[in-house]
């Protein structure tokens, strides 16, 4: 049986100055409940937290298989959420999911919607914000979930870093490019640029028009690095009024939130799911997972009608994970709604990110 590492510091470890094999630590620890959730039959997950009984009795009633993990410091560790198992797999990875690859690939392909710019010392910084005639963005070159960005020129940064117009963005999308097919996500960003969750559906009607920059950009990448698979986020917003689109935000060679709720939604979706996450601060507080799924009452996922909701994470979870599902996304908000009076503490607002229908 082969033993993985949640290595969602993958962005991090591509940071240092050298190859570091990963670690566990707490921001892996804090989100390796997924992997359950996406393990095949004869994987398992390392780990040194401990795991209700109902939870993963929950987990394997739901999936319909056994899932394993081990505590054991001796076992080979395989990283999952990136591959990082050598250091040749460091130097591909690095050059591959950088901002600068990007920037390089954007303007060689003329995508270059924003003006973005590499800068590589603190006087190109100054002016090209000296010569933007609206706020502007840098980008570290890699970042995750938010993490990386800087809106404030007196701020630390390393340099290159990739400059850009900040726009009011709209929707944000990742589209997962494989040499077999595709399949299209709308990512659930706060603004700040945080992750907070994603709905899928089986059809967007931003899909046809994602679709043809994407096969061009994957197309280049898949002849530059030898690919097979890679998420490219993009996103439409608007400037004066008219919509727009950035078909080429940044790219991820790893496993994705994305991958996650399409899988789910295969899985176990209606027409229309949504994966929230959420800090277990804004909700009630739950004793164990048996309350934790009696709290969710008649939301709670129906097998026999694939609507409702499932809990993902465990009850004792730093962030809690739920999967939201129903037939039209008139009723998904409905219930995004309930779950929401019902779980959250109260004076808490649902958040804008979980508002998607109007």
């Amino acid at each position: 049986m082969k033993t993985y590492l949640t290595n969602f510091d993958f962005e991090e470890c591509l940071k240092k100055e050298n190859f570091q094999p990963p670690k566990y630590n707490k921001v892996s620890a804090s989100l390796e409940f997924i992997f359950f959730w996406l393990c095949k039959k004869n994987e398992q997950l390392y780990t040194e937290k401990k795991y209700d009984q109902e939870y993963l009795a929950f987990i394997q009633q739901m999936r319909g298989q056994e899932v394993y993990f081990t505590q054991d410091k001796k076992t080979s560790l395989i990283p999952w959420w990136g591959k990082l198992e050598s250091e040749n797999d460091w130097l591909k990875e690095r050059e591959v999911n950088s901002n600068i690859t990007s920037q390089k690939i954007r303007e060689k392909l003329n995508l270059n919607t924003l003006n973005s710019k590499l800068i590589t010392n603190k006087d190109e910084l100054n002016a090209y914000r000296a010569d933007c005639d609206t706020q502007v963005v840098f980008k570290e070159e890699f970042g995750f979930s938010g993490r990386g960005l800087h809106f404030d020129t007196s701020e630390s940064m390393s340099f290159p870093v990739v400059g850009e117009k900040y726009v009011q963005r709209v929707r944000d999308f990742g589209i997962r490019m494989t040499k077999d097919g595709h399949y299209l996500v709308q990512n659930l960003i706060d603004s700040k640029g945080a992750y907070k969750g994603s709905l899928v559906k089986d059809k967007f009607e931003e899909g046809d028009s994602i679709l043809t920059s994407s096969q061009k950009i994957f197309e280049h990448y898949r002849q530059q690095f030898s690919l097979s698979s890679l998420q490219i986020d993009c996103f439409q917003y608007l400037e004066e009024g008219e919509l727009k689109f950035n078909p080429l935000c940044e790219v991820n060679h790893r496993k994705s939130m994305g991958g996650l709720a399409w899988n789910l939604h295969k899985e176990f979706g209606d027409n229309v799911s949504l994966i929230a996450l959420v800090h277990q601060r804004k909700l009630k507080k739950v004793d164990n997972f048996k309350d934790y799924l009696s709290s969710l009452g008649p939301r709670l996922y129906n097998r026999g009608v694939n609507k409702g909701i499932i809990p993902l994470s465990p009850s004792d979870s730093s962030f809690r994970m739920y999967f939201i599902t129903e037939e039209s996304e008139r009723t998904l908000q409905h219930l995004v709604k309930d779950w929401w009076k019902a779980e959250s503490v109260p004076g808490e607002r649902l958040p804008a990110e979980f508002v998607v229908y109007f």
